[in-house]
C-alpha cells in the first residue's frame, strides 16, 4: 500500500492533485507500457510505443507493436482494429479490417441508436437515427427530421405518413421536387 493500508496487492491512495500517480517512463526507444498474462497464454499490452512515433497503443501480444487493435497519435487520432503500425488514420477516427470494417451503435429497444454531425455553434446540426422497435431510420438537418426509410423500405421525404414507396410533401407548395435539365431550366413533374 501506497498512502493507504491496502486492499489488493497493490493500491495507491492519494488527496491532492497529482497525489494518486503512478508514472511508467521510459528512454532511448524503451517502450513504457503495460503487459497483462491471462492463464499463462493470453498476453495484452497498453502503453506508448517509442519505434511507432510515441503512439498510445492496445495491442494483443506481449509487446506493442504486434496486433495492436486501439491506436492513438499523438494529434488525438484513434485507429480502430489496426493490425500493424503501417496502419495511418486519415481521418480522427478510422476503422481498419482485412475484410468489411464496420462500427455498430447499439441502443435499447424502444431507444434511438444515433450518429450526430455538428460542431460548436450548431449541436445536433445533422444526424442519422435508427429505431429499433419502430423500425425506420430517419435522416435530418438542422435538428429537424428530412427524410425516412420505413420497414418495407418506403422512403418518405418531408413527410413520415406513407402513401407509396415514394412520398415527398412539400406543405403547400404545388411543386414539391424540381428536376432540371442540361439546359438548367427547371422542368416540373
Amino acid at each position: 500500500g501506497i498512502g493507504i493500508a491496502p486492499s489488493k496487492k497493490l493500491t495507491v491512495f492519494g488527496t491532492g492533485v497529482g497525489n494518486a500517480t503512478v508514472q511508467i517512463e521510459g528512454e532511448g526507444g524503451a517502450d513504457p507500457y503495460i503487459n497483462f498474462l491471462a492463464n499463462n497464454a493470453q498476453h495484452w499490452s497498453l502503453g506508448v510505443d517509442d519505434s511507432d512515433a510515441d503512439k498510445f497503443k492496445l495491442s494483443e501480444h506481449s509487446a506493442l507493436g504486434t496486433n495492436d487493435y486501439l491506436t492513438v497519435d499523438v494529434s488525438g487520432k484513434v485507429i480502430i482494429g489496426g493490425s500493424n503500425s503501417g496502419d495511418a488514420a486519415a481521418d480522427n477516427l478510422t476503422l481498419v479490417d482485412s475484410g468489411n470494417a464496420g462500427m455498430t451503435i447499439q441502443a435499447g429497444d424502444t431507444s434511438y441508436a444515433s450518429l450526430y454531425f455538428k460542431d460548436s455553434a450548431s449541436p445536433n446540426s445533422g444526424y442519422i437515427q435508427y429505431k429499433q422497435g419502430d423500425d425506420f431510420m430517419r435522416f435530418a438537418t438542422g435538428g429537424t427530421e428530412r427524410m425516412r426509410i420505413d420497414s418495407s423500405g418506403n422512403v418518405l421525404v418531408g413527410s413520415t405518413t406513407n402513401f407509396g414507396k415514394f412520398v415527398v410533401e412539400n406543405g403547400g407548395n404545388n411543386y414539391p421536387s424540381w428536376f432540371r435539365n442540361t439546359s438548367s431550366s427547371i422542368d416540373y413533374p
